[in-house]
């Protein structure tokens, strides 16, 4: 992960069908039982460690689940597949067409299913299931209501969102020549992109002879150069320590001023370790474990293609698929405008006073602001509704930032079909 984040209608119709539910059971003279609880771990709470492990188990030493597979599992003693399952509706989610479904297919799968019981029962809107909305959930479950196959869904033999690529990528890595990427043409172009990146941001500024090699002198300026940007950075963060922080005035922070930067910078952190277990805490216990990070990892991963073509958007000055070391270095430069300019926007929301500084009282102002302003930023974020992010959500809670900050993609040449 880069290091660099209609509830009305809905809940009219969905109250009105489980008021309908609640009357129709109230009419039976005989109560029918209350249905198992199907929706725990599958589907809310989900978790993802959990059901990994089940998968796994199902699917054996090649890693992947095919429809034999998928039905046999249904009578395992602690079974991924659950009673509602159905191998039609799981297909869809096979990427690759290749007849079996593989963890990321099944965990898609899965997530989709969320959304739908949800999307359904969730009446109230806080992203769980209630007592009485579980029970409608389940009741729909064991029913096989909400596991029709995916009509509509993209799914195996159909590219993955974000596929379609900026016209100059289609013509560098189009090598079958049919004006489009196929999934493997994709997945070279990401690491084709990757090994730029590197070249262009570590080798190639500083290769001033050309052999495609640093020797002494040219690992000596590079050096140099990322020192000097350092050194701005940290000028543009203790212009900001100072201007908010320094209530004397004398150019540096004393005790007690220090101790004040040191509350703020502490809650600020917390603020975004808050952000990271929204993002890696996919089972919701308030703690991010190894494998929940390499899962991330894989997710990350997955998301390879996404990445480099959201980076060249706002990279690529001239359109054509390709980034120079001075496009790359540009961009550096409008990022470090960009933060500059958001932090002056962010204290001037929090200047009561006006005087264009964040003193006393003021900064317990902002810092309920910043957390509020980053609960907005990650429920909006989450579009699915499931309580974390996946990559390409963190990627919209990135170009949020980017665009306060007037940070913007360089061509319309560059933007996705």
């Amino acid at each position: 992960m880069p290091r660099t984040l209609g509830f009305a209608c809905r809940g009219i119709a969905t109250a009105v069908a489980v008021c309908l539910a609640s009357a129709a059971v109230a009419q039976e003279s005989q109560p029918a039982p209350p249905p198992p609880d199907l929706c725990r771990d599958a589907v809310d709470p989900y978790n993802p460690g959990m059901e990994r492990g089940r998968f796994f188990a199902a699917a054996g030493v090649d890693g992947e689940i095919d429809e034999g597979e998928f039905a046999k599992n249904r009578d395992a003693q602690d079974p991924f597949i659950r009673p509602f399952d159905r191998w039609d509706a799981a297909k869809p989610f096979d990427r690759n067409a290749n007849g079996r479904l593989d963890w990321i297919e099944a965990d898609a799968y899965r997530q989709d299913l969320r959304k739908r019981v949800l999307d359904r029962f969730d009446t109230d809107g806080d992203g769980r299931l209630g007592p009485a909305e579980r029970l409608a959930a389940n009741r729909a479950l064991q029913g096989g209501e909400l596991t029709a196959p995916a009509k509509g869904r993209r799914g195996g033999s159909g590219p993955p969102e974000d596929a379609e690529a900026p016209p100059a990528l289609v013509r560098r890595f189009d090598r079958d020549g049919d004006g489009k990427l196929s999934e493997e043409e994709r997945r070279l172009a990401a690491e084709a992109l990757q090994q730029d990146h590197h070249r262009q941001r570590m080798i190639e500024p500083f290769d001033t002879d050309g052999d495609g090699e640093l020797n002494e002198e040219e690992r000596k300026a590079r050096g140099e150069h990322f020192r000097q940007r350092g050194e701005r950075m940290g000028a543009l963060l203790e212009e900001f320590r100072l201007r908010n922080f320094d209530l004397d005035g004398d150019g540096t922070l004393n005790e007690e001023e220090a101790a004040e930067f040191t509350r703020v910078q502490k809650h600020m952190q917390e603020t975004m370790q808050s952000v990271e277990r929204r993002i890696n805490d996919w089972d919701g216990d308030g703690q991010v474990t190894d494998e929940e990070r390499r899962a991330a990892q894989e997710r990350w991963q997955k998301a390879q293609w996404r990445i480099a073509v959201r980076m060249l958007r706002y990279m690529d000055a001239d359109g054509d698929g390709r980034l120079t070391p001075q496009e790359r270095l540009s961009f550096e430069d409008r990022v470090q405008d960009g933060i500059r300019k958001w932090l002056t926007d962010f204290s001037a929301r929090y200047d009561a006073d006006g005087d264009g500084r964040l003193l006393a009282g003021e900064h317990d102002a902002a810092m309920q602001g910043f957390r509020e302003d980053m609960n907005r930023r990650l429920a909006s974020a989450d579009v699915n509704r499931d309580g974390r992010l996946e990559p390409k959500e963190v990627l919209t809670l990135i170009e949020a930032f980017a665009q306060e900050a007037g940070i913007a993609p360089t061509k319309d040449a560059n933007a996705e079909e």
